[in-house]
C-alpha cells in the first residue's frame, strides 16, 4: 500500500487589504480570503438577500446574532467571488452537499473551495488546482484545552501542547480541522486519527479508511492572524497562497466612484 503523509508548518504571509471583489484573482495560487463582520461595511439584509432560501433559512435558525452574522457574511461572500467566476448571479451558483456534507460546486469548473468561521471572523478559501480544506478559531482563554487535548491529540502532540501551551492547542486543531475537510472526512469521527506535528505525519496503512479518504501526501499550512489560527491544507505539491482581507466592501467594480 502506497504511503502518505501529512506535511504540516507554519507560514508567515503578508495579507493585502481590498474593498473590491474584482482584486481577487480567479485562478493560479490558492486564495484565502478573510473578511470579519465587524468590518465588512455593508448592511447586512443587503449580504442576507443574496443567500438562497435554505441557506436563508439556516441562518435564522442561529440564536446566537454573532453565529448568524458569521454565517450571513461567509455565505453571501462565497457566492459573490464564484458568481464572478462563473459569470451568473448569486443566487444561481450551484453550491451542493458531497461527503460528510461538505458543500462542493456542481459545475463543470475545477473550482474548489471551503469555509469556516469563529466569532466575527470568517475564512473562505479557493483553489483551481485541487481539494482544499480550512479552518480559522478564535483564541480564547476560557477554553480548556488540556482536557480536550486528551480526548482528540495523540500523546506527542499532547506533550508540544503542555510544553508550548495555549498557541499550539490551535495551531494544532485548525490543521486537524482543514486536512479533514480537505478530504471530506467528518471532524468528530477522524480528529483524534491524524497526528499534526511539524514536518512529516505519516497515516497508518491499518487505518483504511483515512488511508484511503487522503489516498496522497497532503500539505497542511498554519498561521496566526490577531486573536485567531488558521489554516488550509491541499494536497502536495501546494503554491504559496494569497491572502486577502475584505474591508467596507464596495459592492461595484467601478473603482472611480
Amino acid at each position: 500500500m502506497k504511503t502518505v503523509a501529512l506535511f504540516c508548518g507554519d507560514i508567515e504571509l503578508p495579507i493585502i487589504e481590498t474593498r473590491y471583489i474584482s482584486d481577487i484573482p480567479s485562478s493560479g495560487t490558492p486564495i484565502l480570503i478573510l473578511a470579519s463582520t465587524q468590518s465588512i461595511g455593508v448592511d447586512e439584509s443587503i449580504l442576507y438577500a443574496k443567500l438562497t432560501t435554505q441557506e436563508a433559512a439556516r441562518a435564522m435558525a442561529y440564536r446566537r446574532p454573532v453565529q448568524r452574522s458569521a454565517y450571513i457574511l461567509n455565505h453571501a461572500l462565497l457566492r459573490m467571488v464564484l458568481s464572478r467566476k462563473l459569470n451568473i448571479s448569486e443566487k444561481e451558483v450551484p453550491i451542493i452537499q458531497g461527503s460528510n456534507g461538505k458543500p462542493i460546486l456542481d459545475y463543470p469548473l475545477p473550482i474548489h473551495f471551503n469555509i469556516s468561521d469563529s466569532d466575527h471572523q470568517i475564512l473562505i478559501a479557493f483553489s483551481t488546482q485541487s481539494p482544499i480544506g480550512a479552518d480559522i478559531e478564535k483564541i480564547s482563554p476560557e477554553t480548556d484545552f488540556h482536557a480536550i487535548s486528551g480526548k482528540f491529540f495523540s500523546m506527542a502532540e499532547c506533550k508540544s501542547i503542555i510544553e508550548k501551551g495555549q498557541d499550539q492547542f490551535y495551531r494544532y486543531w485548525t490543521r486537524k480541522e482543514a486536512a479533514l475537510k480537505a478530504c471530506g472526512l467528518g471532524i468528530t469521527e477522524y480528529l483524534h486519527r491524524i497526528q499534526v506535528l511539524n514536518g512529516e505525519n505519516p497515516i497508518s496503512p491499518n487505518d483504511k479508511g483515512l488511508h484511503k479518504a487522503f489516498n496522497t501526501d497532503y500539505e497542511v499550512l498554519s498561521m496566526k492572524y490577531k486573536s485567531f489560527f488558521m489554516a488550509f491544507s491541499s494536497p502536495k505539491p501546494v503554491k504559496s497562497p494569497e491572502i486577502y482581507f475584505l474591508h467596507n466592501l464596495i459592492l461595484t467594480d467601478n473603482k472611480d466612484i
